[in-house]
């Protein structure tokens, strides 16, 4: 375990030294819950932010975080050490542990689960939710979740399970996403063989009270948020085919990423799609849960890894409820949990046909943990690199989406706000001039901004240039 501590220690290290970034702002720097004094009825009686009513969300024990950050470490000025990241890689640390710890419960042998714990704890494409303060919800949701889990599985009666939904409504208390922790729960103890089984009564008696609670919980947080769906959300002007075509496709790219994690970035290029691409990918799904069916027996790790990441990533698909945000690595963090497991169980799967002793077996695995674990770690210092201001953050966007018209905006305000007016200008025109090409949404949100940037950069322009006019535009290439 502390082997895992020190990995993931090393790994995100860099990062304590970055900054606030993008929606850091909104939710920690300029939110009232966070930098005042320690208002816990308002905490849990009001939205997530407060002034962001519109975002739908409620979840007051990530608010009461950053409240208790701001109160021990302040909140940094920027290039200064950054309490809030360090409470972001010790809950990421502890999900590592939680996570060695489950699969001691599961029955996997000491090498292949302290190589999944590895995984987990370096891997790129997680860096999103550890390296940007307001991924803390999904730390602290899966905190929970993990914790309910591991007790669940080590007393799955008295107390131990009424300790396990205590764990699980603190995790919906963190990020709602988490009312699925029964079905996952349940997806565990269904895959594999070595965990609790229950008769029919008593699963009778459990699914009353999972209803229960999950009802009583969706109750009061529609009390305090005033409705039951987010009022705003990115697919809603899409029609439900196409929304479910785009959630489709989104549900492979997370895929992708996991198995090729370079092309990482704050904002994925997503765009609408045909129905008939939607309709290749709904066979590509449906091909690989009949190949994960079949194996579920010989290989349950894969059927556990896949279902898992279904479930848990399904309140944030848009296949069924159109959410705010078209895309976010950070919602993989809690979806591929056990993708590493199943990668680390199929190594040892493949040595167990050799004839070699479990001590190579196992330090053969570590070995090629670590051989795997050192490029991965090169791109996790890269990547950590980008979350150091907002102009990193978006000038790495911009590299891999150097078409897209919602990075340029971002990036236009960036440079604005570091002083680079000419630049911000020109990135302002530039995207204003795809405007036409993109969907109306994006056009309806960002407009306004680009213009802003635009017209605010000219006038500083000319108050600098000696002849009153703004400095000569940089040529396009077509």
């Amino acid at each position: 375990m502390m082997a895992v501590i020190l990995v993931v220690w090393i790994g995100y290290s860099p990062s304590l030294w970055n900054g606030f970034v993008y929606d850091d702002e909104k939710y920690v720097v300029q939110n009232p819950l966070v930098t005042g004094d320690l208002p816990l009825r308002r905490i849990f009686t009001e939205t997530y932010p407060p002034q962001a009513t519109a975002q739908g969300l409620y979840r007051p024990l990530t608010t009461l975080s950053y409240c208790l950050d701001a109160s021990i470490w302040g909140v940094a000025k920027p290039n200064r050490w950054n309490g809030f990241h360090f409470t972001n890689i010790l809950l990421h640390s502890i999900n590592a542990c939680l996570l060695l710890l489950i699969l001691r419960q599961l029955g996997m042998e000491r090498g292949p689960r302290l190589a999944a714990a590895l995984l987990f704890g370096i891997h790129p494409a997680l860096s999103e939710a550890v390296a940007w303060v307001v991924g803390r919800a999904e730390l602290l949701g899966l905190n929970w979740g993990l914790l309910g889990l591991y007790l669940f599985l080590r007393h799955p009666a008295g107390w131990g399970l009424a300790m396990a939904f205590v764990c699980w409504i603190l995790a919906m208390l963190c990020k709602e996403n988490w009312v699925m922790w029964p079905a996952l729960v349940a997806l565990t103890t269904g895959c594999m063989p070595k965990t609790p089984k229950f008769e029919k009564p008593k699963i009778f008696h459990l699914g009353i009270c999972v209803a229960a609670i999950a009802a009583i919980f969706w109750w009061f947080r529609h009390l305090i948020l005033g409705s039951w769906i987010p009022p705003v959300s990115a697919f809603g002007s899409i029609d439900p085919l196409s929304r479910t075509a785009m959630a489709l496709k989104t549900l492979w790219m997370y895929v992708g990423l996991w198995f090729w994690p370079f092309p990482l970035s704050v904002h994925h290029d997503l765009r609408p799609i045909p129905l008939s691409q939607g309709g290749f990918y709904l066979a590509a799904w449906l091909a690989m849960n009949w190949l994960i069916w079949k194996a579920r027996t010989p290989f349950p790790w894969l059927a556990l890894a896949f279902g898992w990441y279904i479930l848990a990533m399904f309140p944030t698909s848009n296949l069924i409820i159109p959410i705010g945000a078209l895309s976010g690595e950070r919602f993989m963090y809690a979806g591929v949990l056990f993708f590493a497991p199943a990668m680390a169980r199929g190594m040892e799967w493949g040595f167990a046909t050799r004839r070699i002793s479990p001590f190579w077996k196992t330090t053969t695995i570590i070995l090629a943990a670590i051989i795997i674990a050192l490029p991965l770690t090169m791109r996790l210092h890269g990547r950590l690199r980008d979350w150091q201001s907002n102009l990193t953050l978006w000038q790495s966007a911009a590299r891999n989406y150097p078409e897209c018209y919602g990075i340029k905006s971002h990036l236009a305000s960036a440079l604005f706000f570091e002083g680079r007016f000419a630049e911000a200008r020109d990135v302002a025109e530039e995207a204003l001039g795809q405007s036409a090409r993109s969907p109306q949404p994006f056009q309806k949100h960002f407009e306004p901004r680009l213009m802003e940037v635009k017209q605010k950069a000219e006038v500083i322009l000319r108050q600098q240039s000696p002849a009153g006019n703004p400095s000569p535009r940089k040529e396009n290439k077509p």
